[in-house]
């Protein structure tokens, strides 16, 4: 709030996202301030997060998972439309309301927060600056946030289906160095090792969403 430019970039982003007009994204109505404190104005959504979904159940059904990940592909597809990314795919940033409907959380925000200086900025390493939730971050985006694209929420969102089904994310341990490190030259355990029931096919597709090499991805 102390630099006007950064208000400036902040309501550019909300008006940004408000262009999202999609069932499976939280709508962004307006960006304001009110005694110097500013504030989104967003859609409200009666329903739960799926990270206090898998929280409760564990794992979910194989049908029920696919179905949250489709929503949220489509969701993905009408801001890609618009020309713009998450960055932050995970199962936080996903709301289920009382119909069933999957709706994302947060589209702009992570862009605002990129393009804030970099001595403002999030930092893990002098010099590099990394947006994003390191069980479910693509690899390239580890490597440097700013090149983050459709293919980056592709692996998040993949990584975030491998977890609705085997009830943990991918590398479940370590520190955030670690869990970087993995994503960037590890292989997660097999999801047939701990979900038998999942059919091959969706083991392939859950494979090629998160293949490290962003051009082997779904597009």
């Amino acid at each position: 709030v102390d630099r006007p430019e950064a208000v400036v970039r902040f309501r550019h982003e909300v008006q940004a996202a408000a262009r999202i007009n999609d069932e499976h994204v939280v709508r962004a109505y307006d960006a304001e301030q009110v005694d110097g404190i500013h504030f989104l104005v967003m859609e409200y959504v009666d329903g739960e997060s799926v990270d206090r979904l898998l929280a409760r159940e564990g794992r979910l059904p194989i049908a029920r998972a696919c179905s949250i990940a489709r929503q949220t592909a489509l969701g993905l597809q009408a801001a890609h439309a618009q020309g713009m990314a998450h960055r932050d795919i995970k199962p936080q940033n996903l709301m289920i309301d009382g119909s069933g409907r999957v709706k994302i959380l947060d589209f702009g925000l992570s862009r605002f927060v990129l393009d804030q200086p970099a001595d403002q900025s999030p930092r893990l390493t002098t010099g590099h600056v990394v947006l994003g939730t390191p069980d479910y971050m693509a690899p390239e985006q580890a490597r440097e946030s700013r090149t983050a694209d459709i293919r980056s929420d592709i692996y998040s969102l993949g990584c975030t289906l491998y977890h609705m089904l085997a009830g943990r994310p991918p590398f479940p341990d370590g520190s955030v160095i670690e869990k970087l490190a993995l994503h960037l030259s590890g292989r997660p355990r097999p999801l047939e090792e701990l979900r038998p029931d999942v059919p091959n096919g969706l083991v392939t597709v859950i494979a090629t969403m998160m293949a490290r090499d962003p051009a082997a991805r779904y597009q």
